[in-house]
């Protein structure tokens, strides 16, 4: 779907992470901070179905305060584009 034809922009919408205090990013900024983790670590785990592929890939969101949370992000890439889409980011549990 091209960006155009949507009927919103994604920076029209924040999104509140409790990270242990109340993280407000628009959904830009949570997918820019998921691609950035994407980009500097490991896959932890990679799930492939008839559809296309599912990533997860943990790392280290940085809060406004200076902090630094361990987050998951999950990706996926459908068959046909190739493209990988970013689907969600919560904190992590444990270690």
């Amino acid at each position: 779907m091209h960006r155009s034809s949507r009927p919103f922009s994604d920076s029209d919408f924040t999104v509140s992470m409790n990270i242990g205090s109340v993280e407000e990013v628009t959904i830009d900024q949570l997918v820019e901070k998921g691609a950035e983790i994407a980009e500097r670590n490991e896959v932890a785990k990679k799930e492939e179905s008839p559809f296309g592929t599912r990533y997860v890939i943990d790392g280290i969101f940085k809060a406004a305060d200076g902090r630094d949370f361990q987050v998951r992000t999950v990706w996926f890439i459908d068959n046909e584009s190739q493209i990988p889409h970013f689907i969600t980011a919560y904190p992590k549990k444990g270690k």
